[in-house]
């Protein structure tokens, strides 16, 4: 059994993981998390990485798609899991590069 001593700096060891992080309020709205997301990205990359209403639409393009690719599947869109949804995002991006080319 451990001591309450043992995890007595647990949980400020797991803030200090996101310390001097400056966290922002996405209000559940998908459009304000990729924005939010896709700005720290880009504070912290030399990449350059798309706009957050590209991403948005792309985003949106793969929600309207990922019904017919669960049923290809035989995935029940409300059951996925990580790695299932991690598939589908893996295989849509593969498609829609090779869409674009």
């Amino acid at each position: 059994m451990r001591s309450a001593k043992a995890e007595e700096y647990r949980y400020q060891r797991f803030v200090s993981d996101i310390a001097g992080q400056d966290v922002h309020a996405h209000g559940n709205d998908p459009a304000e998390a990729i924005s939010v997301i896709r700005n720290w990205l880009r504070t912290y990359s030399a990449a350059s990485i798309p706009s957050g209403s590209v991403i948005l639409d792309r985003y949106q393009a793969f929600q309207s798609e990922m019904p017919a690719m669960c049923m290809d599947f035989r995935l029940a869109v409300n059951e996925l899991i990580f790695n299932d949804y991690a598939l589908l995002v893996s295989r849509w991006l593969r498609a829609d590069d090779k869409a674009t080319r």
